[in-house]
């Protein structure tokens, strides 16, 4: 409950900072932190099931131990995170001036999309209702229950090939090295090429792909294991463009109730990726059909993106 304010919060707050041709980079800056952390994480918590000790169980001295750092961040953000470039002093004068004089010509084009106000409660409402609103929401979903469904169970992949706790802990971080090499420079080509739709869709089929080839090989693990660092990599690689998307359809008021309640409805995906993979599992014995579950749905993702390029409008024609 905590966490769930967190990422759109943060997806929002970019917007105050950064302007749109930068935006693809500034949010694979901020969302690689999660394959860095899974890649530090995954042989960290190996170690660290090996304390035991103070009247503490091995897992209960790793969520402390790696809950930490997230209090300790957060009293350091609400002292250097100011809600907007004016309020930064630890920017110089002339830096502060120009992003201030960025961001001031972007918000005036959108009041010009806009008619000059911003929307009311009722227009907001009717927006979170669109089709376009609900495909963004779609296509975040299948990249969640992709993702989510494989990250949570990895560990239990890679367990299945006979490995020690800290070898888990090894083996699983290699995906995340991919992610990490591929999110921003993904990005970046999103920035430069202005596309963001082709670049979502392509990464979500390049995790489609690699479930695909990941289920087809069960069983043998280094292909195993290089097909999900293909699949993992593909959906990190999909979310940054893709968190540029909605405020090319929403403006305003709209933009934060909309960013909102896509994550709400696309991380839902974080309970029925896991959830279905446990039941195939279950039923067969395997990840094989889990893993053609979690390319099934990054395929209903690609396929989203796709009916999205035909809808997609510039902002300023007020699209939903």
């Amino acid at each position: 409950m905590a966490e769930a304010g967190f990422f759109p919060g943060v997806i929002l707050y970019l917007t105050y900072w950064f302007p749109t041709r930068y935006r693809g980079r500034v949010t694979a800056g901020f969302m690689t932190a999660i394959p860095i952390a899974s890649f530090i994480a995954a042989p960290l918590s190996g170690f660290l099931l090996q304390l035991n000790g103070l009247g503490l169980k091995n897992w209960q001295w790793m969520f402390i131990l790696e809950g930490v750092p997230s209090v300790l961040l957060g009293l350091v953000v609400l002292r250097f995170l100011t809600d907007r470039p004016s309020q930064a002093t630890w920017l110089t004068t002339e830096q502060r001036a120009w992003l201030m004089a960025e961001m001031d010509a972007e918000h005036e084009a959108a009041a010009r999309a806009t008619g000059g106000h911003d929307h009311g409660l009722g227009d907001v409402l009717r927006s979170l209702l669109s089709w376009n609103v609900l495909r963004l929401a779609l296509i975040y979903f299948g990249l969640t229950t992709g993702l989510y469904g494989i990250e949570l169970w990895l560990p239990q992949i890679v367990k299945s090939f006979g490995l020690s706790n800290i070898e888990v802990g090894l083996v699983s971080a290699i995906p995340y090295a991919a992610a990490i090499a591929t999110m921003f420079l993904w990005a970046s080509y999103s920035d430069r090429s202005g596309d963001r739709l082709s670049h979502v869709a392509v990464a979500c089929a390049m995790g489609c792909l690699g479930m695909g080839l990941a289920a087809a090989v069960s069983g043998r693990p280094v292909w195993t294991i290089v097909f999900l660092s293909v699949a993992i990599a593909g959906v990190m690689a999909a979310r940054p463009p893709f968190w540029t998307l909605p405020t090319e359809f929403l403006l305003g008021r709209k933009a934060a109730a909309g960013i909102a309640a896509i994550n709400s409805i696309g991380n839902l995906g974080g309970f029925f990726g896991p959830t279905l993979i446990g039941y195939a599992r279950e039923m067969t014995g395997s990840f094989t059909l889990g893993l053609m579950v979690s390319a099934g749905t990054l395929l209903a993702s690609t396929l989203f993106v796709l009916s999205l390029r035909r809808a997609r409008a510039p902002a300023h024609s007020a699209a939903v």
